[in-house]
């Protein structure tokens, strides 16, 4: 075995990982393959793209005799979570917290498997336990906890602020000095992947177009290995490099502030953060978790989702834009309407919609949608879910929670946004997640003129909706409990009078903010980094920016 191991190795490294899994794969078969044969044929999988296949070899490898178990069964259940195979992952999960349980990096994954799963009782019950090990102020349990879904379940802003990726801080670089002789400010945006159909680009790709090019001068930086091709941006691909070489990379773009739109993303280089990058480092709140641990200057809010006498531990000064914070792309002008019998709708069915992501169906969430069910027989609840296992824990909660199964229908996600919205148009109404609301997915549902039911919570993930709906002075369509949740939800899909003249109130308003209009967006987001920049020359510390007036709608 030896020398097969010599030769796979030798012709991976080569570049024949076609080959090496033609001549070794049966081997993987074996109960005695080599540890060290199973990794490079998982990384020939990997290489020729197949992914699922090569987790399925590191999996073996952690199963096998040798050396570094609970890595090789995490970066599988990486992998398996990264393309949906949820019940593969899950269980990856559970197999690398028994393999060292003293490692907080296996916690850490585990819990962010889990809550894909939609196994309700157990996502609660660990919630519950987690929850109590973060407040006894145990340091292992602050960067067990997974930032990316700890929002999707707690409504403790301040219990966030204090979750860490590392168990000791980052040490900080010397970030380099602002150059003065520039006209344009030049930016870099931090971006897990430049597809345009992925979050945060999908959101942020209309406001990237539209930015001022002698205000700001543009830089794209993906975690991706081979971005698309055909921006009209410059961009750095880092994904596959080491962190060292990385940095160097972006240094050289000599960029005056970084722009973190990866965050807590689980493909994020957080600690790249700490490299000196650029000499101001900028988040977005929310975009990909909290920002505890990333160290920003500034963090990009607005008055509602981050108020003045909003009670944090955050260290970063906020910049509050004018509006919403968040960027929301106009509504595509040529969408084709899907009829419910290609959907597998009833025709005369009340369609509810909740097309957020499932780690954002919280288990106090789930509770009042089946609640919605139960109390009208009419209503259907719709769903975007691509992974089989998840489905079928979500009806067996929901047939025990006394809800006859085929009154929930599942769609696999759009794979474009025109198609999503094209789908949307066949509901009556829209639901909105909590406690982490789903601001994106219900500003879409507002273009098309749904109504929509929001709970608004303390925490500022709980508050995002409600910023947007402020703001298009839509407030009635939010609510602060569970009770008040089911209620107007309920009183909404009884009335298809009230539907049909809210939806009319709805498209109104959309048509009269600048809201959807990422030009706007792009002229307060300008003044806002040009702000912060005027400090930075004038040798002063960072500071909470109120929003000046906003930029007028752009035609």
């Amino acid at each position: 075995m030896t020398s097969a191991l010599e030769d796979a190795l030798r012709r991976y490294q080569g570049g024949d990982y076609h080959g090496v899994i033609a001549d070794y794969g049966v081997l993987a078969q074996e109960q005695d393959c080599p540890q060290a044969l199973l990794v490079i044929l998982a990384q020939c999988h990997l290489r020729t793209g197949s992914p699922l296949r090569g987790a399925r070899h590191f999996r073996r490898a952690a199963e096998t005799e040798g050396r570094d178990h609970a890595a090789f069964m995490l970066i599988a259940g990486h992998l398996f979570l990264e393309h949906f195979a949820i019940n593969e992952a899950y269980q990856a999960g559970l197999a690398a917290r028994d393999l060292a349980p003293a490692d907080a990096r296996t916690h850490r994954f585990y819990y962010r498997a889990l809550r894909h799963t939609c196994l309700f009782r157990d996502i609660a019950e660990e919630n519950d336990a987690l929850l109590a090990r973060l407040r006894g102020g145990d340091p292992f349990w602050r960067s067990a906890e997974d930032p990316y879904t700890h929002i999707d379940w707690s409504v403790d802003e301040a219990l966030a602020a204090d979750l860490r990726l590392f168990p000791q801080p980052l040490v900080e670089q010397p970030r380099p000095a602002l150059r003065k002789t520039r006209d344009r400010l030049r930016i870099g945006y931090f971006l897990p992947s430049l597809a345009p159909e992925t979050s945060p680009m999908r959101l942020m790709a209309p406001v990237l177009a539209r930015h001022d090019v002698n205000r700001v001068d543009i830089d794209l930086i993906t975690l991706e290995t081979d971005p698309p091709e055909g921006l009209p941006f410059r961009s750095l691909a880092i994904g596959g490099i080491n962190d060292e070489s990385a940095a160097d990379s972006i240094r050289a773009l000599n960029l005056d502030i970084l722009v973190d739109l990866a965050g807590h993303a689980p493909s994020g280089r957080q600690n790249l953060l700490a490299e000196g990058l650029a000499p101001l480092r900028v988040g977005f709140l929310g975009v990909t978790g909290p920002s505890a641990g990333l160290n920003y200057d500034y963090i990009v809010a607005d008055s509602s989702v981050a108020p003045a006498d909003a009670v944090t531990r955050r260290q970063e000064r906020l910049c509050r834009l004018p509006g919403v914070f968040t960027p929301l792309p106009p509504r595509p002008a040529d969408i084709e309407p899907r009829s419910r019998a290609s959907l597998d709708l009833p025709e005369d069915a009340i369609v509810i919609a909740f097309f957020h992501e499932k780690r954002r169906l919280s288990p106090a969430c789930f509770m009042s949608l089946a609640a919605i069910l139960k109390a009208d027989d009419r209503i259907v609840l719709w769903l975007q879910f691509a992974n089989r296992f998840s489905r079928d824990n979500l009806l067996a909660a929901m047939v025990e929670a006394g809800v006859p199964g085929e009154r929930i229908r599942f769609s696999t996600p759009a794979a474009r946004r025109s198609e999503r919205l094209a789908r949307l148009m066949a509901a009556d109404m829209v639901l909105d997640s909590f406690p982490h609301n789903g601001a994106a997915m219900i500003a879409e549902a507002l273009q098309l003129g749904l109504p929509i039911v929001s709970l608004r919570t303390e925490a500022f993930w709980g508050r995002m909706t409600d910023s947007l709906l402020a703001t298009l002075g839509l407030d009635e369509f939010t609510v602060t409990d569970e009770v008040a949740y089911v209620d107007l939800a309920l009183s909404l899909a009884r009335d298809d009078e009230k539907r049909k003249a809210l939806s009319a109130k709805i498209l109104g308003k959309v048509g009269a903010s600048p809201v959807f209009d990422p030009a706007t967006f792009a002229q307060n987001l300008e003044s806002a980094y040009e702000r912060m920049i005027m400090r930075v020359r004038a040798g002063l510390p960072p500071e909470d920016l109120d929003p000046p007036p906003p930029a007028s709608k752009t035609n």
